[in-house]
């Protein structure tokens, strides 16, 4: 439902994908015919994000505790230390290139999303926090929601390697055997490759090596898994409430929690709460635009400078087009000429003999 409801969507955010790199113009277009395409509105996109990531984002931490007390000259110095840790990992983990491709993502489509977790593979294996940009044709939020707050779920939908699904839920390639399982998810063209999704191989031992380190995932201590088909896995956070009854002390509230539940193919590999797994009971993802409208989806810059793209590129094929037909006009040849034989050239002070 999320995915029809959103198709509109999807297929302008393809059209604005072809327009910022210079493929406005049909494939089926005669070959004769001139094509000029003039990249302005990129400069444009380009200099906007450049304004919106002029300025870094700082960090001001205080401790939580009455100031001048005995424990305030602890804790401040705790904070102290969270904000050098914080900055340390700013600049290791490169989050402001995360934040410079959620800002492009916005211009660009109309909507930019970022994504906050606990990664435990980062610090060699002791994990940390990151911020990351997810691409926005991935996530399917509710239909039905305005904004973050109205949302009642949100599904993030990514073809990824059996490698990388054994990374994160640790024995799940073994369920697949390397056969794979893609759903019906909708997927960024690639202009480079020429294909929507990335050509997987499984090279397997070259002879005459034949290391059992090529086997199945598995069959070794190190988790390798060169698949050829990869698996469509879908992260479904869900949001739920419980009520917490009356008391003498309290009044009867409302408990709000969200819940992440991950599919693979027919199998369900984490059904936790978001309180279990992360420090919070909110979904991780974070939404970014330009400029609020009211909407999930925001104006896309580069949806609205279109048609002025379009139309200067259309008079330039036009002035073009037609330079060529004075310079070089059809030829009109009269069947009794005697030059039905003869390659003419256009060709200035060519003589012709018939």
């Amino acid at each position: 439902k999320a995915r029809a409801a959103r198709r509109p969507t999807v297929q302008q955010w393809m059209k604005n994908y072809k327009v910022m790199r210079n493929r406005t113009w049909s494939a089926t277009r005669p070959a004769h015919l001139p094509s000029p395409e003039i990249p302005e509105i990129r400069p444009i996109i380009a200099s906007c994000v450049a304004w919106v990531t002029d300025t870094r984002p700082t960090f001001e931490l205080v401790p939580a505790v009455a100031p001048f007390s005995p424990l305030w000259q602890f804790y401040d110095s705790l904070a102290a230390d969270m904000k050098t840790a914080i900055n340390a990992a700013w600049q290791a983990y490169l989050y402001e290139l995360e934040v410079e491709k959620v800002v492009w993502d916005a211009y660009q489509y109309d909507v930019g999303w970022f994504k906050v977790v606990w990664n435990p593979a980062l610090a060699d294996g002791l994990g940390d926090a990151w911020i990351g940009r997810v691409d926005p044709v991935k996530l399917y939020p509710d239909p039905a929601a305005n904004s973050e707050a109205e949302m009642n779920y949100i599904i993030e939908a990514s073809e990824i390697s059996l490698q990388e699904l054994d990374r994160r839920f640790p024995g799940a390639a073994e369920k697949f055997q390397l056969q794979g399982y893609i759903e019906n998810i909708d997927v960024m063209p690639n202009i480079r490759l020429g294909t929507a999704s990335i050509p997987r191989a499984n090279p397997g031992a070259i002879s005459p090596a034949t290391s059992p380190r090529y086997g199945l995932p598995g069959q070794s201590r190190e988790h390798i898994a060169h698949d050829d088909q990869g698996v469509t896995l879908l992260e479904c956070w869900l949001r739920e409430h419980i009520h917490i009854p009356a008391t003498k002390d309290s009044p009867e509230r409302v408990l709000e929690n969200w819940r992440c539940v991950c599919v693979a193919g027919p199998y369900i590999l984490m059904n936790k709460r978001a309180d279990e797994i992360l420090p919070y009971r909110h979904h991780p993802f974070v939404r970014f635009c330009p400029e609020d409208l009211g909407e999930m989806f925001g104006q896309s810059m580069v949806e609205l400078l279109t048609p002025a793209q379009l139309s200067i590129n259309r008079i330039l094929s036009s002035i073009e087009h037609h330079i060529d037909l004075l310079g070089n006009p059809p030829l009109l040849e009269e069947s009794r000429a005697g030059i039905g034989r003869t390659m003419i050239t256009n060709k200035a002070g060519q003589r012709i003999s018939i």
